[in-house]
């Protein structure tokens, strides 16, 4: 606070006279202090900087370790907006300063634009876990701003000055917001080169989940996708703009057309917006589908529950619209594909759609990609997977493709990731075995061969699990098994012992393990970092082996 006389003293404590030895040496001992306060707050904001610039790169190599020991810096934040909580302690740290500023005009301007920021960040990206979190931070953000609001109005002395000041200022910058969006707007809409995804990948979560994913890993290998790729679980930010992905941001569809995608309104909306709006669509026909006729296009829109047209006539769509965009699905390029899935076949299945994607549309062509089975090699590591079931297939195709790579020291040394391929058997020098769970899995007799094979070679089992639906074994799953093996198996015997009970004990041993969750639908992040806890695990127990 200044005085007539030259001196000033600090606000609080007019006794206390600032940087003026005369008067005493209290206001440099509390300068001096205070300084040593601020270290702790500054360098708990610079050690939480710190994590989340480095925080890619941690989950880029599963670093789980990292992750635990600053949980209490992200677990509140949804993991594409980790950097929010940044944002959060600078608001904190903000806040505090303000008394120091000078003029009460000055301290409700600072905080109102605080305030305004955060509702403004909140309601655009929604950076909280829990839904309720960010309705609940809104909503107090708010009725914050109208406390301070009404609060200013009672304020005497406020500077009418600097407050005229701070309105034109912030007149100014909304006006150049409004002139950015339009700018941004037209640029989005005339100048863009290219549309943001390449390829956007419509599926069946249940029935196709797992392929979409595998597809997505092969294509964006591809030296010629240089965009993004599409799906869901990974690019999804707003369902309700779902449509909008696919008329303004979109290059070519690919329909993975199984059972029942078209019996998913969403699915349907994908085809009928593409339709509409004159994108590029190519077909992924799986052994399940079933071709479309006139009968089955006039029964989709027969069939439809009131909420399933509810939700397109949102959208725009009619039924008439949908029936005459799958009228029109029929006549697009259409790619079929082997019920036996392999890395190899869903390379050749990109490379086609690649293809497809950079030539003008020329009506129904129709492709076919051939099963390609990889070669055995002698010392090695099995991924033993139910391959009746594609989903199953995929996510072993999934597993060795992540994993290879974080398996480097290994293959130098021999050990090479194999994907088990009926009716292959199992070779004496296999030292393990990942079990990919699915339901059903042990009812397969060619499982239950490879199984028995792998405990007489003694290779170790590894059990993943990959669908949320897994039922884990009980009493009863116990009773069911040794009722379809001896069935299957007709009572034959392995050293004495019946085959049914011999799988039993195995599945059992196996089970006293810890299953890793892999599950190929999560986001790409969560993925990378459960394989590497699988690579981990793996690299842990082959050392063990070689133990003496």
């Amino acid at each position: 606070m200044d005085h007539p006389n030259g001196h000033r003293t600090m606000r609080g404590e007019d006794a206390v006279v600032c940087w003026n030895d005369e008067f005493g040496s209290d206001h440099q001992g509390m300068v001096a202090l205070s300084f040593v306060a601020c270290l702790m707050p500054m360098a708990f904001l610079a050690v939480a900087t710190l994590a989340v610039l480095r925080l890619p790169g941690k989950l880029r190599s599963g670093d789980t370790e990292f992750l635990r020991m600053h949980s209490f810096l992200f677990k509140r934040f949804r993991l594409e907006c980790h950097w929010y909580v940044l944002a959060f302690l600078a608001k904190s740290v903000v806040v505090a300063l303000v008394p120091v500023l000078s003029g009460a005009s000055l301290q409700f301007c600072t905080v109102a634009v605080v305030v305004l920021a955060t509702l403004c960040f909140n309601s655009r990206l929604a950076p909280w876990r829990i839904k309720e979190a960010n309705d609940l931070d809104t909503f107090l953000g708010a009725g914050f701003l109208m406390v301070l609001l009404s609060g200013a109005l009672l304020v005497e002395g406020i500077d009418g000055t600097r407050l005229g000041i701070f309105a034109v200022v912030v007149i100014a910058l909304g006006i150049v917001g409004i002139l950015s969006m339009v700018v941004l707007s037209a640029h989005l809409r005339f100048l863009r080169r290219g549309k943001p995804y390449q390829f956007f990948i419509c599926h069946h979560k249940v029935a196709a989940g797992n392929f979409a994913r595998l597809l997505k890993i092969h294509l964006l290998e591809h030296r010629k996708v240089h965009r993004n790729v599409f799906v869901d679980s990974d690019d999804l930010r707003d369902l309700n703009a779902l449509f909008t992905y696919i008329k303004d941001d979109l290059e070519t569809l690919v329909v993975l057309c199984t059972k029942d995608v078209l019996q998913r309104p969403w699915c349907l909306g994908e085809v009928t917006t593409a339709f509409l709006n004159k994108i590029r669509v190519l077909r992924v026909t799986l052994p399940d589908f079933t071709p479309l006729d006139d009968a089955a296009i006039i029964a989709v829109g027969q069939n439809r529950s009131t909420s399933d047209i509810r939700l397109l006539a949102e959208h725009g769509m009619s039924m008439a619209m949908v029936q005459d965009a799958l009228t029109w699905l029929r006549t697009v390029s259409n790619i079929d594909m082997p019920s036996l899935v392999s890395n190899e076949s869903i390379l050749a299945l990109a490379d086609e759609l690649v293809l497809k994607g950079m030539i003008p549309d020329m009506g129904v062509q129709s492709s076919k990609v051939n099963s390609v089975v990889s070669l055995v090699h002698s010392r090695i590591r099995f991924i033993l997977a139910d391959q009746s079931n594609m989903e199953a297939s995929c996510t072993a195709c999934i597993v060795q493709k992540l994993l290879t790579p974080l398996l480097i020291a290994d293959q130098r040394e021999g050990m090479v990731l194999q994907i088990w391929k009926p009716p292959s058997v199992l070779p004496a020098s296999a030292r393990q075995v990942v079990v990919v769970c699915t339901n059903g899995l042990f009812e397969r007799l060619s499982v239950v061969e490879l199984l028995i094979a792998a405990g007489e070679v003694q290779a170790d089992l590894i059990p993943i699990v990959s669908e949320s639906t897994f039922r884990f074994p009980t009493p009863a799953f116990y009773t069911e098994l040794r009722e379809v093996i001896t069935k299957a198996t007709g009572g034959s015997q392995i050293g004495g012992m019946l085959k049914v009970e011999v799988l039993v004990g195995i599945v059992q041993g196996l089970f006293r393990e810890i299953a890793t969750e892999v599950n190929p639908q999560d986001q790409e992040l969560v993925l990378r970092i459960r394989i590497q806890a699988l690579a981990s695990r793996l690299v842990t127990t082959h050392k063990a082996q070689q133990l003496p």
